[in-house]
């Protein structure tokens, strides 16, 4: 059984962090999806400031799927273990500097909840798709 891929990227762009548009990678790599931890090595970059994101393409397709509000169904972290609260954090929170040296920067991906079966039934009669609905007159 082949396993979704991790792709890693690295954006010396602020505008595209957490995006993952093609057109402002400066480098990618995707591995093979396992347990536990795993590297990713870019080599030959030049010094200077950039925006890291991982996401874990469940679906093999290339890219973080989100729900119909936006919120990221599939595994996602950023550099520094910056935090997305209704958006990808910023540039500045999710970059990491790069000198002569060789350094390491270390992603834990964060993984969306499944609601339950309840909150799921709460939910969609929110938003009008539940089985009880009222009558006016």
């Amino acid at each position: 059984m082949t396993l979704p891929p991790v792709s890693t990227a690295l954006s010396a762009t602020p505008r595209y962090v957490g995006s993952c548009q093609t057109v402002a990678i400066l480098s990618r790599a995707a591995i093979r999806a396992k347990r536990g931890e795993q590297s990713t090595v870019f080599t030959q970059l030049q010094p200077g400031r950039y925006a890291l994101f991982v996401i874990h393409d469940v679906n093999d397709d290339g890219r973080l799927n989100r729900n119909a509000v936006g919120v990221p169904i599939e595994g996602y972290g950023f550099g520094n273990n910056a935090q997305a609260s209704l958006s990808a954090p910023s540039f500045d929170a999710a970059a990491i500097t790069v000198g002569n040296a060789d350094i390491g920067a270390a992603v834990a991906l964060v993984y969306p909840t499944v609601p339950s079966a309840e909150d799921q039934k709460d939910y969609n009669k929110f938003i009008g798709n539940g089985s009880s609905r009222t009558q006016q007159r």
